[in-house]
């Protein structure tokens, strides 16, 4: 008898012979999709937004605000060239949006905090949500040109979060 000549294969060509006799890479990528959805429209409206699921080549999305909803209505076209240009032309042909609550982020990393907060904001893991809330403030402390008045202003509007979490949350 003569021996099987036997080659390696990378993990990558297992993989992809896996993907295909499961049927399972359309899945993958409408996953892909959904993971670089921030990636596609980036950090502001990633801020206001989860893309949750692809159903019949329709991505479905989550937005925290129904002013945010219709904006991003009107910016469908640019979205979904945006999204094509992260892979997802052959997978997403409309977006749904529909106004609801995002689910939890994760911590904010100190150094994505704008260098105009206070630095004991930037530190006090409880006040990671006026840390956010500033950080959406920060381009009107910006116009600010005096670095001392920038940092009281800051610091008075982390104040103001603070008393007053507890009527708004």
């Amino acid at each position: 008898m003569a021996a099987k000549e036997r080659r390696l294969r990378s993990i990558r060509e297992i993989l992809g012979r896996v993907v295909d006799s499961c049927g399972i890479a359309g899945r993958l990528d409408e996953q892909s999709v959904i993971e670089r959805w921030a990636e596609a429209v980036g950090p502001e409206i990633a801020r206001h937004t989860c893309a949750l699921r692809v159903s019949g080549r329709v991505l479905h999305v989550t937005v925290d605000t129904s002013p945010w909803a219709q904006e991003l209505s009107l910016l469908k076209p640019l979205i979904l060239e945006a999204l094509a240009r992260v892979g997802g032309k052959s997978v997403v042909r409309d977006v749904r949006f529909a106004v609801g609550v995002l689910p939890p982020r994760p911590p904010q990393d100190p150094q994505d905090v704008p260098r105009d907060v206070p630095q004991d904001v930037k530190a006090a893991p409880d006040r990671e949500r006026a840390a956010r809330r500033i950080t959406d403030l920060s381009p009107s402390l910006e116009s600010v040109p005096d670095p001392a008045l920038r940092e009281r202003l800051a610091k008075i509007l982390v104040k103001h979060v603070e008393t007053s979490r507890g009527s708004t949350e």
